[in-house]
């Protein structure tokens, strides 16, 4: 029977995921807001004889600009889209304190400590002077934001080859790191969409997918990674209903020194495969979930398939013993789905 639940998401879907890796370094971050703490302290406002904001909400300002610093900021500065981004900032926030009902409320707003709030905000990302905050801070978010990337990709192919319709929101064909409304409701440019589509369909035809992959990872911020991912597992969707109509889910074992950092699971034949907790298993390197960096991990092949090929990465992977090196499977994408070859 045809499953007919809905697989679903919001804009700023990146965001929160890239927030979760928080969780895999704990020690690290709470070192991170003390210290950017101690160098913002100067720039917090008094209100009615309190400093504004208070520590509970500067650690949530934090926390915002660690899941929803553009990419576009990753690498240099560029003043339009930062002084966008602070716009979008500064409303988001007022609609943050007055929905927690602490300072400030819809009923009865707290104008002067929501002012103080965006004062603040406005100090911390002044980029006029040198600002040992934003040189830290540029510095963490980088390392995470690449683990979020990888944590989107993970989302991203357990949504589209889980059961049930997959619903992709509109603009999350990219990369998305909006707020909440009214910020996730704005215009989409569905033109630029279409014309990377059918470039990404042109260059597939033309260097394959090992190729085209690594291009894209290199190149992950512009958001054509996350649009290829679904543009191949859609249209491997399309090409094998049977898989989603009639077939069953089936966990694959997983064994080695990381094998508490794959997901894999088994639809009739094919084998998905995804990491799992990536900043706990590289730490605070630059390596990436690739190749040899999983060492002895591995995969048991369901029903004895001698040889798949990755519907994403387009390499052939021979099973050895019934089994396949995580290594192989995961050399070209940290992603995979694997048909017989």
């Amino acid at each position: 029977m045809l499953a007919t639940a809905t697989h679903d998401t919001k804009r700023g879907e990146d965001a929160r995921v890239r927030i979760a890796v928080l969780s895999e370094m704990p020690h690290a971050w709470e070192g991170s807001v003390r210290k950017w703490a101690q160098l913002n302290a100067r720039r917090r406002v008094v209100v009615d004889g309190s400093a504004a904001p208070d520590r509970n909400d500067e650690y949530f300002i934090y926390q915002t600009l660690v899941g929803s610093w553009p990419l576009e900021l990753l690498e240099e500065s560029d003043p339009s889209i930062a002084a966008e981004f602070l716009g979008r900032l500064e409303v988001y926030l007022v609609k943050a304190l007055r929905e927690a009902k602490r300072h400030s409320s819809w009923a009865r707003p707290n104008e002067a400590y929501e002012s103080a709030t965006s004062t603040f905000v406005r100090r911390i990302l002044d980029r006029s002077h040198r600002s040992p905050f934003i040189e830290d801070f540029s510095r963490f978010v980088h390392g995470v934001a690449r683990f979020g990337m990888y944590n989107g990709l993970t989302q991203t192919v357990l949504r589209v080859m889980g059961p049930g319709v997959p619903d992709t929101y509109q603009g999350c064909e990219f990369w998305d790191l909006s707020f909440v409304d009214p910020d996730n409701r704005r215009s989409v440019d569905y033109g630029v969409r279409a014309r990377w589509l059918a470039a990404l369909r042109e260059s597939h035809a033309k260097l394959g997918g090992k190729q085209l992959s690594r291009e894209l990872l290199d190149t992950w911020t512009d958001g054509r990674l996350k649009l290829y991912v679904m543009w191949r597992l859609l249209s491997w969707r399309r090409a094998n209903p049977e898989a989603f109509e009639a077939g069953a889910y089936r966990p694959v074992e997983v064994s080695g020194r990381f094998s508490e950092h794959l997901c894999a699971f088994a639809m009739r034949q094919a084998i998905v495969v995804v990491p799992r907790l990536v900043a706990r298993m590289l730490g605070s390197s630059d390596r990436e979930p690739l190749g040899e960096a999983w060492e002895d991990t591995a995969l048991l092949s369901p029903n004895g398939v001698s040889r798949y090929v990755d519907v994403l990465g387009g390499g052939a992977i021979d099973a050895r013993a019934h089994r396949l090196a995580v290594a192989d499977v995961l050399r070209y994408l940290p992603i995979a789905v694997l048909e017989p070859a």
